[in-house]
């Protein structure tokens, strides 16, 4: 290998390290996570992960036997359940704080016509929204039986900011200063997490769109690779040899690092999260 080779491999190297300087820290993250959910649905993932790793890799290595892409064909085989569990907390965080303006609301409506606080959290609870219906359950059992702060502090310790705000208000209204006015607060609250909800769906369609574009750019070097192998196999050959696979290493870190790169350029931050980082 040429010096100018090997000045570029190092470059390409140090961009990447640069990129990627906080990534032991989220892969330990990521195990502590995955060893906290050692159960059943952990191992069902894990040995899904690593039967897709082994039939993308093998499936790569029959079409075009590169060991750079096959090794990456596995590494996405054996992320791909992970990611699917990562979108579907995503999706069901986002229906849990969808849902808490509507919970508010409908316990507002309550406390307005008339009803204390337990039996309007039982109206919740039986006809509110589903995703909080066993969460307003367990709330109104604990306050009949004279848990009301107990109750509240669990409330507070949930991950969604709605439920830490309603918490925070019924807790003032009900234990620390219980001068009554509950629904219009609550009302209130429920209209500013709508607001801020909608306000954060936007700003995630956009870094959607753009995680999609930069998707798209990361594989196309891909389709070109599996198209040029298609029309002339004996292209491929230099890319199976030592040096070719380290530049093909080479040229899969810049893709990687240039589509990190993109991704936090572009990063467009959540309402209620740029505070907290």
């Amino acid at each position: 290998m040429s010096a100018g080779a090997l000045l570029a491999v190092l470059g390409l190297g140090l961009l990447a390290t640069g990129l990627l300087a906080d990534l032991p820290a989220r892969l330990r993250a990521r195990a502590a996570g995955l060893a906290a959910r050692a159960g059943v649905g952990g191992r069902r993932e894990l040995l899904g992960g690593a039967a897709l790793a082994l039939a993308l890799g093998a499936a790569s290595w029959f079409v075009l036997a590169l060991p750079v892409v096959t090794l990456l064909a596995a590494a996405g085989g054996a992320s791909a359940p992970l990611l699917r569990r990562r979108a579907r907390q995503g999706r069901e965080a986002r229906e849990l704080e969808r849902a808490w303006s509507a919970a508010l609301d409908q316990l507002a409506d309550g406390l307005e016509a008339g009803l204390g606080f337990p039996a309007a959290a039982a109206f919740v609870a039986v006809s509110g929204p589903p995703p909080l219906r066993e969460r307003f359950g367990t709330l109104v059992e604990r306050v009949r039986r004279g848990e009301l702060e107990p109750a509240l502090e669990e409330l507070a310790g949930a991950p969604e900011q709605a439920a830490r705000t309603a918490a925070a208000l019924l807790r003032a209204a009900l234990v620390e200063l219980p001068t009554g006015g509950l629904a219009p607060l609550l009302r209130e609250l429920a209209r500013v997490g709508r607001e801020r909800f909608e306000t954060a769906e936007r700003a995630r369609g956009r870094a959607l769109a753009l995680r999609r574009e930069a998707t798209i750019l990361a594989f196309s070097p891909l389709f070109f690779l599996l198209l040029i192998g298609w029309s002339a196999p004996g292209y491929l050959d230099a890319y199976r040899s030592a040096g070719g696979t380290i530049v093909s290493l080479a040229g899969a870190l810049a893709i990687g690092a240039c589509y990190l790169a993109m991704l936090r350029l572009g990063r467009i931050p959540e309402p209620g999260r740029a505070g907290r980082r």
